[in-house]
């Protein structure tokens, strides 16, 4: 039993799960002889006087830690896991998917286990028995709050009202009311919007208000405030960045980010196309990103494993045999029989176990265990090769896509990286969160590189 004292449980994950006794089916019928696709699996039963499992019914999604899961069924099959209804690293137990080694996924106990701008968030069934914690970044005062759950974790001087953490003391908060309060700079305020209107029928509340100039890209900002940035630039972690279209400039040191469709080109500073329009054009292959190929005249998607081709450099895995773009050491094919599998230049590859440690989630692949990289599975985001691509929940994928996606643990949105700037002279460190149970992107400094000059605040080598 969990020590009652840490529990905090998190009330709309359990009742969310408890509230769908099986995980939503597909029109994909299974037998014992046909399998469910990767991330489905074939519901079991045993009928009385048989003693051999009997596969029926269709595919169902695997579902998460905390999904309901169908304990009136066989779920083990004799040590078959297509039946399994949970994920991979999970199995089911009193009618919730549970992992099969929960102290994996035991971050903290408390909140002295975690940073000082962390609480430690624990999650267990209705029996107080643990599913998982981690060590989440605390609300600050504007993000949502639940006052059953999460009334202590708002800020020290702030608590939940409303759905909303907020100053204890909001008049000592207030700066401004107007640009005429401000002397030559604005007046930012940070509004606060409720779900349920209060009870004298106000819906929003001003957090609080500061004079200030907007900040340009490449400088601090609070997204809380109207309008957090100058023109057209936005604010992600914490900074102002601007997306630049096709060809234009891009260097995540300075703010410039690349808009969908294109990835940055590290040693051009240039966004380039990966090819997903099919109309972006090109001349040589350096004028489309390592997403893409220059078929003389457009960028074009790379392809997949068993497409056509006429070269290398048309290929997701950079090998073309015989017309055909084949699996090399940084691609993968999850297969269930050697039927899912290529045959490529006369050889049938071999659906065999995966021991390769990085696609480990992956039970059966197409060839030799492999590696990650573009558009395979991945540890965290340092294993995806192409630049502006994460890892979510073992997938590389653009940036762009793993912002806002649901997470339990940090490592469900590939973590962060640390390097050296253009000049080499500061750290910046970057990445995802997993903040109130979604994936946020951060960019901040992180330390010189060389020395810190203490009267100007900057480094130097």
């Amino acid at each position: 039993m969990w020590p009652r004292v840490l529990i905090f449980l998190s009330l709309a994950l359990l009742t969310k799960a408890q509230s769908s006794e099986t995980q939503s089916s597909t029109d994909v019928s299974c037998d014992q002889d046909t399998p469910c696709p990767a991330g489905q699996y074939c519901q079991v039963s045993i009928f009385s006087g048989f003693t051999e499992n009997y596969y029926d019914g269709f595919c169902h999604d695997r579902g998460q830690v905390g999904d309901a899961c169908p304990q009136n069924l066989i779920t083990n099959c004799a040590g078959d896991g297509t039946c399994n209804p949970c994920s991979y690293n999970a199995y089911c137990s009193h009618g919730l998917c549970r992992y099969t080694d929960v102290d994996k996924y035991t971050a903290c106990e408390s909140d002295a286990g975690c940073s000082a701008d962390k609480f430690c968030r624990i999650v267990a069934d209705d029996e107080e028995d643990l599913l998982y914690s981690t060590c989440e970044v605390r609300p600050q005062v504007g993000d949502s709050c639940e006052a059953s759950e999460l009334h202590t974790k708002c800020p020290v001087d702030a608590q939940c009202t409303h759905g909303l953490c907020q100053y204890v003391n909001a008049s000592q908060h207030i700066g401004c009311r107007s640009d005429e309060d401000c002397d030559g700079t604005s007046c930012r305020q940070a509004w606060g919007v409720y779900d349920v209107p209060d009870q004298d029928g106000e819906d929003e509340v001003l957090l609080y208000s500061v004079c200030q100039s907007i900040p340009e890209v490449g400088e601090a900002c609070d997204p809380k405030f109207t309008r957090p940035c100058f023109d057209d630039a936005y604010c992600v972690g914490g900074r102002c960045v601007r997306e630049s279209r096709l060809n234009g400039y891009c260097n995540l040191d300075d703010g410039y980010l690349c808009g969908r469709g294109t990835l940055c080109d590290d040693r051009q500073r240039r966004c380039l196309s990966d090819g997903s329009s099919g109309q972006d054009p090109c001349g040589i292959v350096q004028e489309c990103s390592s997403a893409a190929y220059c078929d003389g005249s457009i960028c074009r998607r790379k392809r997949a494993v068993t497409e056509t081709c006429s070269s290398n450099g048309e290929c997701e895995s950079e090998t073309c045999v015989q017309g055909v773009c084949a699996p090399d050491s940084g691609a993968v094919i999850v297969c269930a029989s050697e039927t899912d599998c290529p045959v490529v230049a006369g050889r049938q590859f071999l659906c065999q176990p995966n021991q390769g440690e990085a696609d480990s989630a992956f039970a059966r692949v197409c060839g030799r265990p492999i590696t990650s990289g573009y558009g395979q599975r991945c540890k965290t985001t340092a294993d995806c090769a192409t630049d502006g691509y994460s890892c979510y929940k073992g997938d590389c994928m653009d940036r762009y896509k793993v912002q806002g996606k649901a997470c339990q643990i940090t490592s469900d949105c590939g973590g962060s990286q640390r390097k050296g700037n253009s000049a080499d002279f500061y750290y910046i460190k970057f990445g995802f969160t997993c903040t109130n149970n979604q994936c946020e992107w951060f960019n901040k400094n992180d330390g010189c590189v060389g020395i810190l000059d203490k009267i100007t605040v900057n480094c130097y080598d």
